[in-house]
């Protein structure tokens, strides 16, 4: 008997064949950076799963500082989350920080790996 997973979408019940994939990643922007570079590998199945909906569609993603305010009793609440896909990173104000070359080459050398180094990576 192969095991299986449930989760729920939007009120469903979904049942999931875990032993169908090879990798079952989270939908953080971590994960999902994993799950591309594992994916390119055709023989491989990956998964990836997320609490949260897809928010490429909305604006106050793409717009820094254009998400609104919460009101409660009066009081006025910014609430910033991550329960999406991508986590967090939809809200960091469409920053993107990029770690020193040597680090990234560091990478390579720790897994003995030159696609881990900064000219490869930096495609991504």
């Amino acid at each position: 008997m192969k095991p299986l997973s449930q989760a729920s979408l939007l009120g469903l019940t979904l049942v999931v064949n875990a032993l169908a994939y090879d990798y079952i990643i989270g939908g953080g922007i971590a994960g999902l950076t994993v799950a591309n570079r594992l994916s390119e590998d055709r023989d491989k199945q990956v998964l990836v799963l997320k609490a949260g909906s897809n928010a490429e569609n909305l604006l106050e993603v793409f717009v820094p500082g254009l998400s609104g305010p919460v009101h409660l009793n009066d009081r006025i609440l910014t609430i910033n989350a991550g329960k999406v896909l991508g986590g967090s990173t939809v809200i960091n104000s469409m920053i993107f920080p990029r770690a020193e070359k040597a680090q990234y080459d560091a990478w390579g050398t720790l897994n003995n790996n030159y696609s881990w180094t900064w000219t490869p990576l930096t495609l991504y």
